[in-house]
């Protein structure tokens, strides 16, 4: 070979080292040797076994304690059972993160390991399309759960009890003779009766929020009450009341139009919940799970 074309050798070798190419290629066999290793080791295991999990003696009564400093007591036979349930899963999610690689330069602890496994399921739900047809028909099936409630709007006159005593209630009766033989409105209440924290008019409230704000007794008087003339007298926590229900809106059934978003939050929820659990099921299968003095049964 001529000098020249030795020359040239060394300059050809030096090109080829710094071809792009062969740094992808170099740099995916490496990775390729590290999963291969990582995950050729056994994983953390109970008795030598990665997919036994061995809940201890001393796990149990670490449960136990933590319970008993949180809620300065001993858990229920069912409270408890969700404890160790609860403990199997992170267990077993933790086991499957680390042999993922998920643990890899990140300094989370056990439980967070955890849950980026129930995030990855999660992930799973949103990555599949919901049809409109699916939409329709869990609206179908759970229609109750999007029933408008019934709704009303009303006055009313307060009579305080402290003040008043015994007197209250016939005072009240005299006002309300009073109020129908005038065929008076609504718009008396704010002068009449007694001051109070209590708003003089509510305006398309639903049962519930009557119930919050005056107490269930006042509430089922109210909503079995006509409309359109002054009513009474009704016991509250606070007193007694008269009251004039203004309008009310019955109870209906709405189009799948009216509720979509509400529909599709609910529906994402429930599949979300559903393919986690159906994911975690999967996996759990795999393992054997030993629990060492378990004072419950835990199905």
């Amino acid at each position: 070979m001529s000098d020249q074309n030795q020359s040239k050798q060394p300059g050809k070798i030096s090109r080829f080292l710094k071809e792009p190419l062969l740094h992808f290629f170099l740099l995916g066999l490496v990775v390729f040797g590290l999963h291969t290793v990582l995950n050729s080791a056994p994983r953390s295991g109970s008795k030598g076994d990665p997919l036994l999990v061995e809940i201890t003696s001393a796990d149990i009564e670490w449960l136990r304690s933590t319970w008993n400093k949180r809620w300065g007591r001993e858990p229920l036979p069912d409270e408890f059972n969700g404890l160790v349930q609860a403990f199997v899963r992170e267990e077993i999610l933790y086991r499957e993160a680390l042999s993922m690689g998920l643990d890899q330069h990140d300094t989370i602890i056990r439980r967070r390991m955890a849950q980026k496994m129930e995030f990855l399921f999660e992930d799973l739900a949103e990555m599949t399309e919901v049809e409109e047809q699916q939409l329709r028909d869990w609206f179908n099936e759970n229609k109750e759960r999007y029933r408008r409630s019934e709704r009303i709007s009303f006055s009313q006159i307060y009579f305080n009890l402290d003040s008043r005593g015994e007197n209250a209630f016939p005072e009240a009766e005299d006002l309300l003779k009073e109020l129908r033989a005038r065929d008076a409105g609504p718009s008396e209440a704010s002068s009449l009766g007694d001051q109070s924290m209590l708003s003089p008019s509510m305006d398309n409230v639903s049962l519930k929020q009557v119930m919050r704000e005056f107490g269930s007794s006042f509430t089922e008087d109210l909503f079995a009450e006509e409309t359109g003339s002054w009513q009474g007298p009704m016991m509250s926590p606070y007193g007694v009341h008269l009251v004039f229900i203004r309008s009310r809106v019955e109870s209906r059934m709405p189009a799948f139009e009216e509720v979509r978003k509400e529909v599709e939050r609910d529906f994402g929820s429930e599949r979300r919940t559903r393919m986690n659990d159906s994911a975690y099921g999967e996996i759990r299968s795999r393992y054997t799970i030993l629990l060492e003095d378990l004072p419950y049964d835990a199905d």
